[in-house]
């Protein structure tokens, strides 16, 4: 399994996918998280109404509103820059 960071959280980013009852991914927010070779551990957008709907969807997940903090974890395998 790879751990997946997302950098920016707008509409490809998760608000395509706001609906926490679909299991079909129109965003890669949920799109990774429900992958079963990718983990979504960590999250950066500097919005915090983003943030805030995102982590109604994802509760395990790891959040930043500076991308400079997300990229200093070092257990990332892959970044995903939706901005």
């Amino acid at each position: 399994m790879y751990n997946v960071a997302l950098i920016g959280m707008g509409n490809i980013g998760l608000l395509f996918d706001k609906d926490p009852n679909t299991y079909t991914a129109l965003s890669h927010a949920k799109g990774i998280y429900l992958s079963d070779d990718f983990d979504l551990k960590y999250v950066a957008d500097p919005s915090e109404a983003n943030l805030i709907d995102l982590k109604k969807l994802f509760t395990n997940v790891t959040y930043f509103s500076d991308y400079r903090s997300l990229i200093t974890c070092k257990d990332i395998d892959i970044i995903v820059i939706a901005t």
